[in-house]
């Protein structure tokens, strides 16, 4: 017998109380040598469920833990991080996909598979390679390079069309939006230094802000659906105190994760905001016209 079979072998029948994968003794739940969780798969069924349903309930915990914490008091949630009680909460990441996933899953499912509602028919008839009017197609035609040229071959022959654009733009929506995560950890980087505060501080600061960004758009779009059922002065009512705890909730967790003054954070806060709005902009004008080349190139 070879030496891994015999390993494999060792493997399996060894004591609960050392490492399945790498032998060293064990002093808790994970080796403390090759870091796997001691779990063994070598039980019924019964056993396996009660261990797979306690890892799911434990992070359905955390999750709902976490969002509570994020939603009821502003700039909390990273503070306990930074100083490292995070015992009770999800690593914020980890929150960030799962909470950005749900965000788009239901989007996409509340406008029938679409993230943007867009009238698909008008953009079937829609040419971006016309000319903007007839005195400009009467003008003496400009030299055309070969990106040019092709992007107006595939919209003749109808190999390409704006909807087509538009489906892959909303494709790039999330990747956007996952960009704009450490873009605005680097303003805040800017915008606090001499703090001495380091770069992953602002980085997790950005993911807690990103995700309430999102839990905030679920709660808004779904508040604001049930309030519009009401009188219409209800439903305006909502969406202006929404707006307010919306600017309140931004002010408030700067001041908690900053510890500075209101005027600073208030400050901080609005110039941090249209900086990422005009970056994020930027950004979003590169993968529109990135998405463009890569279709007129295919």
């Amino acid at each position: 017998m070879s030496s891994s079979t015999s390993r494999d072998v060792d493997a399996t029948s060894a004591s609960p109380h050392v490492c399945q994968n790498c032998g060293a003794a064990l002093h808790g739940p994970y080796c403390s040598h090759c870091g796997q969780h001691d779990i063994d798969y070598h039980r019924s069924f019964h056993h396996v469920a009660h261990d797979l349903l306690e890892n799911v309930f434990h992070f359905e915990g955390k999750f709902f833990s976490s969002v509570a914490l994020l939603l009821a008091k502003p700039g909390q949630l990273t503070r306990e991080f930074i100083a490292g009680r995070r015992q009770s909460q999800l690593n914020p990441l980890r929150f960030y996909l799962f909470v950005s996933v749900l965000f788009f899953l239901v989007v996409t499912f509340l406008n029938h598979g679409h993230l943007v509602n867009v009238d698909e028919q008008a953009l079937i008839h829609l040419d971006p390679t016309a000319p903007a009017s007839a005195s400009a197609s009467a003008k003496a035609p400009a030299p055309r390079d070969n990106f040019d040229a092709r992007l107006e071959r595939k919209f003749k022959s109808g190999e390409l069309n704006a909807v087509q654009i538009v489906h892959e733009l909303e494709h790039r929506v999330p990747t956007l939006f996952f960009l704009g995560v450490p873009l605005f950890a680097l303003l805040l980087r800017l915008l606090y230094l001499g703090s001495g505060r380091y770069y992953v501080e602002h980085l997790i600061f950005s993911l807690h802000l990103h995700t309430w960004a999102f839990l905030a758009s679920l709660l808004g779009d779904g508040y604001g659906q049930l309030f519009a059922l009401g009188p219409r002065w209800l439903a305006g009512g909502f969406r202006f105190a929404f707006g307010v705890w919306l600017v309140a909730y931004l002010l408030a967790s700067f001041h908690t994760v900053y510890r500075q003054s209101w005027k600073k954070s208030a400050l901080k806060a609005a110039a941090a905001t249209l900086a990422y709005a005009f970056s994020l902009a930027f950004v979003a004008a590169g993968l529109a016209l990135a998405t463009v080349f890569w279709l007129a190139l295919d």
